[in-house]
């Protein structure tokens, strides 16, 4: 999941004994750093179940029916990204004890990622007014182990003091960005780039030539960068850059 969103966490106890039912059910669980419990906390399995900030939770006094299992819940967050690793206290009840074999612990694991990093460059820069510019965006996975996919972006250009648009020849081009959709059109006003992958900790790189006609100074702010997880659309940052396009000069003869 992504970093500050939410994941539920489930534990299910089961009594394994068909015949005896087990009274004064107990376990406790203490979050790794990085994931805190938030809300949402819930037990299908009776006695009491308490939350301690941050991240511990303890049920008392739970009961199960002989060959019964019943499960309880939390809401957690993650501050941190990378994997986050949760082993559980022994669980026990009145009438077995403690169980302290592989059996009487729960493990789990949650890895939260952040969203990719955009940044963009016009070069050469300044240029003549009518002259081309190539824009680059560089978007950066910063999660090292843990690959982006569904990664898009776009970049409307700037109106103002002229109409910047993709160049005659857009020459677009990537690098280390999967098979993403990225066929800007001679003449558009706005870039498209969609259907990016991002390697663990890697870098893809999006070019295309630009253009236009009157001099002045061009600010251009992208839309933000995003990728999708568990099928949502999670944002990044966005990119700015500043190209400065220079009045034509002309010769006379005399």
């Amino acid at each position: 999941m992504a970093v500050g969103a939410t994941s539920t966490l489930s534990f299910t106890i089961t009594n394994p004994n068909s015949t005896v039912a087990l009274s004064g059910v107990s376990f406790t669980d203490t979050l790794p750093g990085g994931l805190t419990v938030t809300s949402g906390i819930s037990s299908q399995c009776g006695g009491t179940l308490t939350r301690t900030a941050p991240g511990t939770l303890a049920l008392t006094g739970g009961a199960l029916a002989a060959g019964a299992s019943c499960t309880v819940t939390a809401t957690v967050t993650a501050t941190t990204a990378g994997p986050h690793d949760n082993v559980s206290g022994f669980v026990s009840a009145t009438e077995s004890g403690a169980n302290n074999g592989a059996t009487g612990i729960a493990t789990a694991s949650l890895t939260a990622v952040l969203p990719p990093a955009i940044a963009k460059q016009f070069a050469p820069n300044p240029v003549l007014a009518g002259g081309v510019s190539t824009l680059t965006f560089t978007i950066t996975n910063p999660n090292q182990n843990q690959p982006l996919g569904g990664v898009a972006f776009s970049d409307t250009l700037p109106t103002s003091p002229g109409s910047m648009v993709v160049a005659a020849a857009p020459n677009p081009t990537t690098s280390n960005c999967g098979s993403p959709t990225f066929s800007p059109s001679a003449g558009a006003g706005t870039i498209t780039f969609s259907g990016g992958t991002l390697a663990g900790g890697g870098t893809c790189t999006v070019t295309v030539d630009v253009t236009t006609p009157v001099a002045g100074t061009y600010s251009n702010t992208s839309g933000p960068v995003s990728h999708v997880i568990n099928a949502v659309v999670m944002n990044g940052n966005s990119a700015s850059d500043t190209l400065t396009v220079t009045p034509a000069t002309r010769r006379s003869l005399s």
